[in-house]
């Protein structure tokens, strides 16, 4: 859901009813009326209304008895999470908002007769967007009306609020743009061996807000110490180049070096912490050991195993140090949204709680509990995936065919298994099948793997099956 514009919404009952479809969709089981009528702070009669109008808007989504509510899952779910994107864009803050970003800032009057509300109607509706944008450290001036604030914090209000909806960045961004942006990071990943796993999504929604700001002459000014941090760095050089091909001469006239460096800064945000993926810029593998002994503290507290999340802490360091680089710009990188880190906080309570706790002895971040949330789900994505088993058996055609059935038979269903018989067996092997643990049962060096290894002898016992089955369901 579009977390601004629900914020933004000024008709109570449009916001019960969005609320109440939100609630629906995320849970297993039906929901009592009485529950639903506490959260949304209204009579059970109010309450009762805005459900029979919701199943009257989705009679064959949306089931109301036995004083519940609960959502069909076996019907197709897009009309209501259109119905949601539809009704937060056609709120009259939305519209607001969408005009000063397109550089159309109007007067009080003149919306005033464009809405045919009252203008004193309008200045309350306008102290709702003056809450919002108040959290991004923004204000909003009425003559005219437009966002004032610290340049790269309106870029991160437009950012989000443009987030959820659905045809931004087809309209900012078309097709042809959008395969030359992805024809230029390909050539910048050949050329000039820039690999990082970026969301491309994500990155072009960001070309998009800063390319129109840029268009107003609405520039971005770094601090002297950023610059001169960034201005000499070979990615710099790189990227000044790359956007000198990318963007328009028009467009590119007007950039000065802090809009290349915020440029590659913020890609820093479309980062992908995938396995076997690049997610820090080579000039920055110097930073990580600072951020070491943070790693290493998880890593006692919560008993995991070292050897076996090698890249989890490789992660977890590249994390902080681009999150780092990002409160450079504005702590507000750091920020989550708040049901993201309630979702955190109810599936995973203590490893946020430890983070919680190891970040609190850490003063170089300023929005500590949102980091953990994004260290949480970091963390839990990574030990929770799951285990790549391969067995490298050596045997005669029945017996490799028997041993085949054990290891489905003992190995946990949470592992995912591959064989390989009577072939040797290497670390190329290991790296192509993203293997975490082999087991073998010919001689091979354990040292040689870049993996967990476990040796079985030349006929594997039961024992030896039943320890195998332990030890993995412990991993």
């Amino acid at each position: 859901m579009n977390k601004i514009g629900y914020n933004l919404l000024i008709d109570a009952s449009t916001k019960r009813k969005i609320t109440i479809l939100n609630l629906l969709l995320e849970s297993d089981i039906p929901l009592l009326m009485s529950e639903l009528a506490q959260i949304c702070e209204v009579s059970p009669k109010t309450l009762r209304r805005d459900a029979q109008s919701l199943v009257e808007l989705f009679p064959e989504s949306i089931v109301f008895e036995n004083s519940s509510l609960f959502l069909n899952t076996a019907v197709d779910i897009n009309p209501v999470l259109s119905y949601i994107e539809d009704e937060v864009k056609n709120n009259i803050l939305f519209s607001i908002v969408e005009d000063t970003f397109y550089g159309r800032s109007e007067t009080i009057d003149y919306l005033s007769e464009k809405f045919f509300i009252a203008e004193s109607t309008l200045r309350k509706h306008l102290s709702i967007l003056k809450e919002v944008l108040d959290a991004f450290d923004l204000t909003l001036s009425l003559s005219p009306i437009e966002i004032l604030g610290d340049e790269i914090n309106i870029r991160y209000f437009y950012f989000h609020f443009f987030e959820q909806v659905a045809d931004f960045n087809h309209n900012s961004y078309p097709e042809q743009k959008q395969a030359d942006l992805y024809a230029l990071l390909r050539n910048l990943t050949h050329t000039y061996g820039l690999i990082l796993n970026v969301d491309y999504h994500r990155l072009i929604r960001w070309l998009a807000v800063s390319e129109q700001r840029i268009k107003q002459n609405k520039l971005v000014y770094l601090k002297q110490e950023i610059h001169d941090k960034y201005a000499e760095n070979d990615v710099f050089l790189i990227l000044k180049n790359a956007i000198n091909q990318t963007l328009n001469a028009n467009i590119y006239s007007r950039i000065n070096d802090a809009e290349i460096i915020f440029s590659f800064l913020i890609s820093l945000d479309t980062i992908v912490y995938d396995e076997k993926s690049y997610f820090l810029p080579n000039s920055f593998l110097s930073e990580m050991e600072a951020f070491e002994h943070l790693a290493t503290e998880f890593f006692q507290y919560s008993n995991l195993s070292y050897s076996l999340n090698v890249e989890l802490k490789a992660i977890i360091k590249a994390f902080l140090v681009n999150e780092k680089a990002l409160q450079e710009l504005s702590p507000l990188f750091q920020k989550n949204n708040s049901d993201f880190k309630l979702l955190m906080e109810k599936k995973y309570p203590k490893t946020i709680a430890l983070w919680n706790d190891i970040l609190k002895n850490h003063d170089d971040f300023l929005y500590k509990e949102d980091l953990a949330a994004s260290l949480t789900s970091l963390t839990e994505a990574k030990v929770n995936r799951r285990s790549k088993v391969l067995f490298a058996l050596s045997g005669t055609s029945a017996e490799t065919t028997y041993y085949k059935y054990l290891a489905h038979k003992y190995v946990p269903k949470t592992a995912e298994l591959s064989f390989i018989f009577n072939q040797p067996i290497d670390n190329n092997l290991i790296e192509r099948l993203d293997i975490d643990i082999c087991i073998c049962n010919f001689p091979l060096p354990p040292s040689s793997l870049n993996c967990t290894f476990f040796k079985f002898s030349s006929v594997p016992l039961d024992r030896e099956w039943e320890m195998l089955a332990k030890k993995l369901t412990a991993i």
